[in-house]
């Protein structure tokens, strides 16, 4: 077994400003998972395992990290191992042991490995879903996509038609790819064992790179990002067409995946769309480039040279729940009386409220009363005029802040003034005249 560092951190990016809400920002959390002077690169993804091609004295060879960062062999020896995919228990992979790239399977479990192809022709990029194992097979100068059952081991042809398919995607009993016809890509989909549909095919467009979650596809057109859902038939635009040429786009579950350059450099970035609220997060940035490779579920993996060669790196994200603020009761007060504002917050994530912020929404007309201490859970002030003062009150943890909660604080006419009416009353009685004892009769 190869020891390899394994270098953890965190890293807080910034974000476009958004609509507030219930949810917010992204918590990031970015880890090197492999770590040398080895270029090391196509790393996949079972949600716990991390499969990837390293380069090891001019051979490539494949390796897996568990769970507990554990780096165990896929397929070392002679000849090159690479272009891996993962599905459960399952890793297929391109071997050349048998003097044609060949597809072989690796049991994570076992420890098994067998061969899938015993062709006398090259297969490429495989695609792994249950029992079903994708490729692309060069046929005479063409290159057709073909799958086998790893039941019966029987390879059957999803295309046959001397085009060359660009690329493919594999869930379940459906295959979907791209095809150049006609001066432009389109798209198509064939159900294994069943017919093939077209999902796109617009003749003034480029529909490439598919990416299938279930009943749903994604696809690039042109720059836009496409979903087209089998259950209905029905296409919908979910990012409009932009500048920004995307790359390997992985859809999962309400998110949709992709790498571009959109940040005005050269160096390409991963992103994610949001289906639920079609917000847009980079969750990457670095002065160099992020090559997508896979993702599962809340986490991509990535091949990234900013250590001086290829290594590869995965990120974990989740939305950060809004803290909410709570400014206290409404209050009656004197004039002139200090109050005291006592302000609280609950987060529902157990995050630290790291920030306070107390304002004056409305005041009197005429008073200039200010808040002391208003970056604190327990600000105060002095009313100087009667009336109705609001304040507003936002808490904040280390990534959002919430919405603001109000406060009213309600100033009558300060008692002194109440106190001079009845002395002046009490005046006026002393000012009677007084009657001599002598004058009152008996």
């Amino acid at each position: 077994m190869r020891m390899k560092a394994v270098l953890i951190t965190v890293v807080i990016l910034a974000w476009t400003p958004m609509a507030l809400g219930e949810t917010g920002s992204c918590k990031i959390q970015e880890e090197l998972l492999t770590f040398g002077s080895n270029d090391s690169y196509d790393g996949v993804t079972n949600g716990s395992d991390v499969i990837y091609t390293s380069v090891t004295l001019g051979s490539k060879n494949l390796y897996r990290i568990d769970s507990h960062y554990v780096e165990h062999g896929v397929a070392v020896h002679y000849g090159d191992q690479h272009h891996a995919d993962v599905d459960g228990n399952k890793v297929v992979y391109v071997d050349d042991e048998l003097g044609y790239n060949n597809l072989w399977v690796h049991e994570i479990d076992t420890g098994a490995s067998y061969p899938v192809t015993f062709e006398s022709s090259d297969n490429y990029s495989p695609a792994i879903s249950g029992d079903y194992v994708a490729y692309v097979e060069e046929v005479n100068s063409a290159y057709e996509i073909r799958y086998t059952d790893l039941v019966t081991f029987m390879p059957y042809y999803v295309t046959r038609n001397n085009y060359d398919e660009l690329n493919f995607s594999l869930d379940g009993g459906l295959v979907a790819w791209s095809i150049y016809e006609g001066g432009t890509a389109n798209l198509y989909a064939t159900e294994i064992g069943g017919g093939t549909f077209t999902i796109a095919a617009d003749s003034a467009a480029h529909e490439t790179g598919p990416s299938i979650d279930g009943d749903r596809v994604a696809y690039l057109c042109n720059t836009a990002i496409d979903i087209y859902d089998r259950a209905t038939g029905l296409t919908t635009r979910v990012l409009e067409e932009d500048t920004h040429m995307k790359r390997n786009l992985h859809l999962e579950g309400n998110v949709v995946y992709w790498s571009d350059k959109r940040n005005g450099n050269q160096n390409t970035d991963v992103f994610m769309l949001d289906l639920e609220t079609g917000r847009v997060h980079q969750l990457t940035s670095d002065s160099h480039h992020q090559g997508l490779t896979d993702a599962f579920q809340n986490q991509i993996i990535y091949t990234d040279s900013r250590l001086g060669n290829k290594n590869v790196w995965r990120t974990t994200w989740e939305f950060n729940t809004l803290p909410a603020a709570d400014a206290g009761l409404d209050q009656l007060v004197d004039l002139g009386q200090i109050v005291e504002l006592a302000g609280g917050a609950t987060d529902d994530d157990d995050d630290e409220i790291t920030s306070w912020l107390w304002a004056i929404e409305s005041a009197p007309d005429g008073s200039i009363a200010t808040l002391l201490d208003p970056t604190t859970a327990g600000a105060s002030f002095t009313p100087d005029l009667p009336g109705e003062y609001v304040f507003s009150l936002l808490a904040g943890d280390d990534w959002d802040n919430s919405l603001p909660d109000f406060v009213t604080v309600t100033v009558t006419p300060e008692p002194a003034t109440l106190s001079m009416l009845a002395l002046g009353g009490l005046a006026m009685l002393r000012r009677r005249r007084r009657i001599p004892h002598s004058q009152i009769r008996s």
